[in-house]
């Protein structure tokens, strides 16, 4: 079981939130960034004593990131990091494939030179960084330039839904950017997405999305579940 100090770094009471949101989310970000891994429990007390807190806003934030599917209850067990299953991430991108066409629609509509600018400005920044080893900067990289497309979108309803997905996408999408073959597809699909809304060809947009969301999912399958075939 990892030990909760690894984490304590990451907790900063000094700011505006409370004791119970700076836990749940120094938690999260553990689990996202797979410092605790599938499976591992999670126990109040000894998270509780690391923190130097009282169980109370430990055992808050456990049940908030149970009702987000991060962690779940399990008898006799405790609480533990939830698995994924090939369900699980095929659900994930049929949602994603679903939202990000009402995304690019809107963009089309709303976009500006400026916009085309921007976008292309996190396309050259992650051809940079695809040809480094920082998985992670990368990732972050892509979902910036995504991002961006929901800011030009500007349907901050859709935003929270698909944000929800994309934590859940997240602990998982590093095994796509983690080979470098896709992390260069990626990066030409992200251009040739761009040049179809510069077009206000949506159908094509969408089409090149759903094509680049499959490569994705293709990969992460083939990693996560090749032996259950």
């Amino acid at each position: 079981m990892l030990n909760p100090e690894v984490i304590v770094g990451d907790l900063d009471f000094s700011g505006n939130l409370t004791i119970r949101e700076t836990i749940y989310l120094a938690i999260k970000q553990a689990i996202l960034d797979g410092k605790l891994s599938v499976g591992e429990r999670i126990v109040e007390k000894t998270f509780a004593e690391a923190f130097r807190v009282s169980r109370t806003p430990v055992r808050e934030a456990l049940r908030r990131l149970e009702s987000e599917g991060h962690v779940q209850y399990i008898p006799r067990t405790g609480v533990v990091v939830t698995g994924i299953s090939k369900a699980d991430v095929i659900e994930v991108y049929k949602i994603r494939k679903a939202l990000e066409a009402l995304v690019i629609e809107q963009v089309i509509e709303n976009f500006t030179d400026q916009d085309v600018e921007n976008l292309k400005i996190k396309i050259d920044e992650s051809r940079v960084l695809a040809q480094g080893d920082n998985t992670s900067i990368l990732v972050t990289k892509y979902q910036s330039f995504n991002d961006m497309l929901m800011d030009i979108a500007a349907l901050p309803r859709l935003r929270v839904v698909l944000s929800q997905i994309t934590e859940y996408v997240l602990r998982f999408r590093r095994i796509s950017a983690s080979k470098q073959s896709r992390r260069d597809q990626a990066i030409e699909e992200h251009e040739q997405i761009l040049e179809a809304i510069v077009q206000r060809d949506l159908q094509r947009a969408v089409s090149l999305n759903n094509t680049h969301l499959d490569g994705a999912l293709a990969i992460i399958l083939n990693e996560l579940f090749s032996d259950d075939e």
